[in-house]
């Protein structure tokens, strides 16, 4: 995925960004930042971090890179609801 303002946290293979989607065929920049990484198998994936403050997106990467390393995958919430 396409990446703005893309800054790799220093010590890890993480690196933080806005996502660039397009609207009418022109970019149009998410306010909430990203964090891109390529899992075990070699796989690039992109997290959500659900916040517009650049400071706290960095927290974010390297509270993520630490459960990376400890071995705790990210996993996709399902969003299923069943009753």
């Amino acid at each position: 995925m396409k990446l703005e303002e893309r800054e790799r946290i220093e010590g890890t293979d993480i690196t933080i960004g806005r996502r660039v989607y397009y609207k009418d065929g022109e970019p149009a920049p998410s306010p909430c930042w990203a964090a891109e990484y390529r899992d075990g198998t070699g796989k690039q994936v992109c997290v959500n971090l659900g916040t517009e403050s650049k400071l706290e997106a960095k927290r974010s990467a390297l509270a993520l890179h630490a459960k990376i390393e400890d071995g705790r995958p990210h996993v996709a919430d399902a969003r299923l609801g069943l009753e």
